[in-house]
């Protein structure tokens, strides 16, 4: 970053950081007025700060139709405006459930399933897109990183994400503080681990393979070309399509012997 450019930023982040002090004061003013508290409800205007003048360098990841699709970003700012971290980490925790599930949704969600529910009982609940509410978010994010969607180190950041979203946001009652660095960060981490993520081209060759073998009958040539693919993956992955296999197997028997 050029001295000028960054004198600009420095420039634009002091503007941010009176505006939000003027907006806190009459806040403030209103709710003493209300005789309502006032003291260790808000986090302190630096803080705030902090994420704004990191805010564009991480949201520059995005495309502006992205940008303007993303509602839940929408709202996190305006949490991090007034001071409320723990709704601001509630809202980009929603952004991030709903793209991953717009993802999924764009995936075989019949394979999808058959790796995110371990009951088999429940497995049978879950058949379309509709669905997918009722999952999770554990199963969601578990899901998708067993196919492909997300990566290993992906999903470790987005368990702990959802930990601190369970334990320190405004979903549940808390007193814990979160800082500027830290909610800037997992903005971060989501958009470049979800949001702005492309698919895997392993993921994206599941999702052909998947695809044909429901369109199409199995010649002896598809089953050489699979066995190659097959040598491609991690023994992980590997199990993980095989696994998709049985259950398409099973799935496909008792079509066919309950129209018999």
């Amino acid at each position: 970053m050029s001295d000028e450019s960054e004198n600009n930023s420095i420039v634009k982040v002091e503007n941010a950081e009176s505006e939000l002090i003027k907006f806190e004061k009459t806040l403030i003013k209103y709710l003493e007025r209300l005789s309502l508290p006032t003291s260790n409800i808000f986090v302190p205007v630096s803080e705030r700060a902090t994420v704004f003048f990191n805010v564009e360098r991480v949201l520059s990841r995005l495309s502006d139709t992205k940008l303007q699709n993303s509602v839940y970003i929408i709202k996190y700012l305006a949490a991090v405006a007034s001071g409320l971290f723990d709704a601001a980490l509630n809202y980009l925790w929603d952004e991030t459930i709903l793209e991953l599930r717009k993802r999924v949704s764009k995936y075989d969600l019949s394979y999808f399933y058959d790796q995110a529910i371990r009951s088999a009982d429940r497995r049978k609940q879950f058949k379309n897109e509709s669905d997918l509410v009722n999952l999770s978010n554990s199963e969601l994010i578990e899901g998708a990183r067993k196919i492909e969607l997300i990566s290993r180190i992906g999903f470790k950041h987005l368990e702990y994400i959802n930990y601190m979203r369970n334990w320190a946001s405004a979903a549940h009652p808390n007193q814990n503080q979160i800082t500027g660095l830290e909610s800037i960060t997992w903005l971060e981490t989501c958009i470049r681990e979800v949001i702005s993520l492309p698919m895997s081209n392993v993921a994206i060759e599941i999702k052909k393979l998947l695809a044909n073998i429901k369109e199409n009958p199995l010649k002896p040539d598809d089953a050489k070309s699979i066995g190659s693919f097959f040598l491609q993956l991690t023994q992980e992955q590997a199990g993980s399509l095989l696994s998709g296999f049985f259950w398409y197997l099973l799935r496909s028997i008792y079509k066919t012997t309950n129209t018999r």
